[in-house]
């Protein structure tokens, strides 16, 4: 799935792209966590940090569930509106 671009009065659609740098899948974040929210019901946190990633955790266990990649730059804000999942990032985009 592509991501949108603000672009002056304009939006563009922009194709997903590998980040610059990944952490290795099931580990935590590196840098600063810049967002979490519940989502699936509360059953699911989700993070967002610098390291360009968004990882989904169980909330009872806090066992790593996901890693979500796609984003060029830190990870600025989450929302969650039933069952879709809104970031925002430093790159520009919204996915």
């Amino acid at each position: 799935m592509g991501a949108l671009r603000a672009r002056g009065a304009g939006v563009d659609l922009v194709p997903p792209r590998e980040p610059d740098y990944a952490t290795p899948p099931g580990s935590g974040h590196v840098g600063a966590i810049n967002a979490l929210v519940a989502g699936a019901g509360g059953e699911l946190v989700i993070s967002a940090a610098g390291d360009a990633m968004i990882r989904v955790w169980r909330a009872d266990t806090l066992q790593h569930v996901r890693t979500l990649r796609g984003h060029r730059g830190s990870v600025l804000t989450l929302l969650v509106i039933e069952n879709l999942l809104v970031s925002g990032a430093r790159d520009n985009t919204i996915r």
